[in-house]
């Protein structure tokens, strides 16, 4: 995971992002 880079597309892609969060 890059939290350097938090595109939108990327939590549509990777819902478990919004978790790490």
């Amino acid at each position: 995971m890059e939290p350097d880079v938090p595109l939108p597309q990327t939590l549509l892609s990777h819902p478990s992002y919004l978790k790490v969060f």
